[in-house]
């Protein structure tokens, strides 16, 4: 079929646009006193937590705060954190991961968000009310997918108009080279366990080809990658490698040989030495121990 664009003008041309939002891990809970959620990172997952009752301590990066009823906390992709309830009986909370793979939104958390939001704060003020209803059609049958993401983005959308002081760039902003590292860093995490072990994780000739292809020098890379997380390349795989692991362990019945090798390890007495050096537990012990204790943790695919 012939299509004829004579005498036509074009005001504006969309290009094509795609966005694909994830929610994880979404659930409301009551967590009482002596309670604890150990260390931990979402790789690319913002993760938003509401106190209903009581109060939790949590601790982000190096930063101590401690969560009230009504206070708005947000982890940013990549930030350790932990939580613990220690002065309260009980604390109900209500908390959700979201994965939004928009480079620019990731990176303007990791500038501006403070984490803690105290009632009456201009961004508790402006995300709560979706976060309640999301956490309401979430304790009861979900009528509608699109209402819930409708308020999913509309979360995004405003913590976005909060933080930006500038208009989002249009078409010349590029991610920057510490997000491009982890991005690369995680691939390698997903990658099958061959690829990872011809990669050599267990020295830095992984951190070498990144920075190569990034075209910058491997101390470059180390240096501005922990400027902007806090840590070196090299620990930020090793949480990934740990976390992946543990999800693996608690939620499928593959062998701890699979398990091994998924994670880049061809020894699976290295990796249960490793297991162990991480979490106290060996992995038959873990699986059996923590089989409902990780849903705090987000694997990397989805």
């Amino acid at each position: 079929m012939a299509i004829s664009t004579s005498g036509l003008t074009y005001n504006h041309l969309t290009p094509y646009i795609r966005s694909e939002a994830c929610l994880y891990g979404s659930h409301s809970a009551v967590a009482r006193k002596g309670w604890v959620c150990g260390k931990h990172l979402h790789h690319m997952m913002t993760e938003f937590n509401l106190v209903f009752k009581g109060k939790t301590t949590v601790t982000v990066g190096s930063a101590e705060f401690v969560q009230q009823e009504g206070d708005l906390l947000i982890v940013s992709p990549m930030q350790m954190h932990d939580f613990r309830v220690d002065e309260s009986d009980e604390m109900h909370y209500f908390t959700m991961h979201v994965q939004l793979p928009d480079p620019y939104f990731i990176e303007l958390l990791e500038r501006e968000n403070i984490n803690l939001y105290p009632g009456g704060h201009p961004v508790n003020e402006a995300l709560t009310p979706y976060i309640r209803q999301i956490a309401s059609a979430l304790s009861g049958e979900v009528n509608s997918r699109i209402g819930l993401f409708a308020n999913l983005y509309a979360i995004c959308y405003e913590l976005e108009k909060q933080l930006s002081t500038n208009r989002r760039p249009d078409g010349g902003w590029q991610p920057s080279t510490p997000y491009r590292i982890a991005k690369e860093i995680e691939r390698l995490v997903v990658a099958d366990g061959q690829e990872q072990q011809a990669a050599n994780t267990t020295n830095d000739n992984w951190l070498e080809q990144i920075s190569q292809q990034m075209g910058v020098s491997r101390r470059h890379a180390h240096r501005v990658f922990r400027q902007a997380y806090g840590m070196s390349p090299r620990q930020y795989l090793m949480v990934l490698k740990r976390q992946e692991a543990m999800q693996m362990l608690a939620g499928s019945r593959d062998t701890i040989e699979t398990v091994a090798h998924r994670v880049g390890y061809e020894n699976v007495q290295s990796f249960s030495r490793q297991f162990t050096e991480w979490t106290g537990y060996t992995p038959s012990e873990f699986r059996k121990l923590e089989s409902s204790g990780v849903h705090h943790l987000t694997p990397l695919e989805l």
